[in-house]
């Protein structure tokens, strides 16, 4: 299957990561279809050297090698400019549908240098370079819980934890830790240096607790998300 073919096939299931409101769903979606999009690239990367083995093979074996069927000089440049113009549409359409969809976080002025413009020259405005990148760091909370007290009923109220929040480390650390090993095939110890590097402070054990305990959890939230994807896909 060529990239084109996969790319129509992946955009046939409407799911669009950057649509999709949880942030652990959303990266889980973008490893998937970068590993899914790197193996296909492989895949075609690798046929010819696969063909040309077997060729060798069966010249060493006296039999007859694949013949490469070549049309015509004039047929082929034809060809190779509709193609080449096809590409280019495909690929300005899928640049413009692709920017439609980025958020844009920030902007940068790049102006040019005074001194180097001669008297003569005007503004023209800006043109556009939209450039994605991502910051992987820690995002550490303290949270202040308030505490009354009633001396009446001597009982102590406490205020309570947002949804979701339990243990020493927030759910955006223990999905990244699950889509890491399990989408990603990431090791522990390669998590654990991953973390640490990024200055999150956890334990090899605390990260085995995580897969552990988190597993069924994830098997569960992938159900949901391939349902949700049935649902909104026509096949």
């Amino acid at each position: 299957m060529d990239l084109k073919t996969l790319k129509e096939l992946l955009a046939s299931l409407n799911i669009n990561p950057d649509e999709i409101e949880d942030e652990r769903y959303a990266t889980a979606f973008r490893i998937l279809f970068a590993i899914i999009e790197k193996q296909n690239e492989e895949i075609e990367f690798l046929k010819p050297e696969n063909q040309k083995l077997r060729d060798e093979i069966n010249l060493l074996k006296g039999e007859q090698t694949k013949p490469k069927i070549r049309g015509s000089k004039k047929s082929e440049d034809i060809s190779s400019e509709k193609e080449r113009r096809k590409r280019r549409l495909l690929w300005d359409k899928e640049s413009k549908s692709k920017l439609d969809k980025i958020e844009i976080h920030r902007i940068e002025k790049c102006k040019v240098d005074r001194s180097i413009l001669p008297s003569d020259a005007y503004s023209k405005g800006y043109r556009d370079v939209v450039i994605q990148d991502i910051s992987i760091k820690p995002m550490n909370t303290n949270y202040k819980i308030e505490i009354f007290y009633s001396p009446s009923e001597h009982k102590t109220y406490s205020g309570e934890l947002p949804d979701g929040i339990k243990g020493e480390f927030g759910p955006g650390i223990r999905s990244l830790v699950i889509n890491l090993n399990h989408v990603a095939n990431v090791s522990e110890p390669k998590i654990h240096e991953f973390l640490e590097n990024i200055g999150v402070h956890i334990s090899k054990a605390t990260i085995s607790r995580v897969l552990t305990k988190g597993i069924d959890v994830f098997h569960q939230e992938k159900a949901e998300i391939f349902q949700e994807g049935l649902k909104s896909t026509p096949y």
